[in-house]
Order: C-alpha cells, then structure tokens, then sequence
C-alpha cells in the first residue's frame, strides 16, 4: 500500500494505530478499512480516542469492521490463519466511538458479498 501510494505523490506514514504521530487537531479527516478490526475489543476505546485528538475539530473519521460477535485468533474463512480480529455489533461499535469523543456517530450495516456484511461507521470529532 505504501508502494502505491509513493507511486502517486501521497505522502507516507507508517504508524501503530494505537499511537499515532500526529499533533493534536492536525488531520482533516482518517479513513480506516478493516484495520482497527484487528485490536482486541478491550483496546479500541483507547485507540478510536487517540485518532479522534488527531482530528480537527469536525473532522471527520470513516472505519470499516467486520459486522458479528466473534473476537479471537481463529475467524472462519480468513485467507491467512491466524490473524486477530474483533468482530461489533452496530450498537456496540457506537457506544465505543461515542465514549471515545466522537459526535455525529452513524454506523450502517453494508452488504459486501451475498451472505456477507461489514459495518461502516461515521462520526465527527
């Protein structure tokens, strides 16, 4: 991804998403798919008020996360074993960005494959 992105003129950062190098206020907007569905539940609180300090006031925050209850090391047709992934509830994946700073919080059930759904979630610092 970072290759493509090079070969584009967009500038790069590689970070952790639980600690994110940037100053308070300094992005405009963060766009997440399926990767914070790789935090264990317990530590996406944490994680989703971090990238909302990095946001500008109304910026705006997109992330993508598998739709379930399942959390764990052995998820059900993932093309590399092993893998962590922590599978939300709509409900629940409000609550957390709402407790983590976030307003304007929506988070839609989207149809990816027949049989196959992520949630997308939306919200505002």
């Amino acid at each position: 991804m970072l290759a493509l992105a090079t070969r584009r003129g967009y500038p790069l950062v590689q970070a952790d998403l639980e600690a994110l190098p940037f100053a308070e206020g300094t992005l405009a907007g963060a766009f997440a798919r399926h990767s914070y569905l790789h935090l264990p539940k317990v530590r996406l609180g944490d994680a989703l008020a971090d990238v909302c300090r990095a946001l500008r006031p109304g910026g705006l925050l997109m992330a993508t996360l598998i739709e379930g209850e399942y959390e764990g090391r052995d998820l059900p047709g993932d093309d590399f074993a092993g893998r962590y992934f922590a599978c939300w509830t709509a409900p629940e994946l409000a609550a957390v960005l709402t407790s983590a700073g976030f307003a304007d919080v929506r988070v839609d059930r989207v149809a990816h494959r027949p049989l196959d759904h992520y949630l997308l979630a939306t919200a505002r610092r």
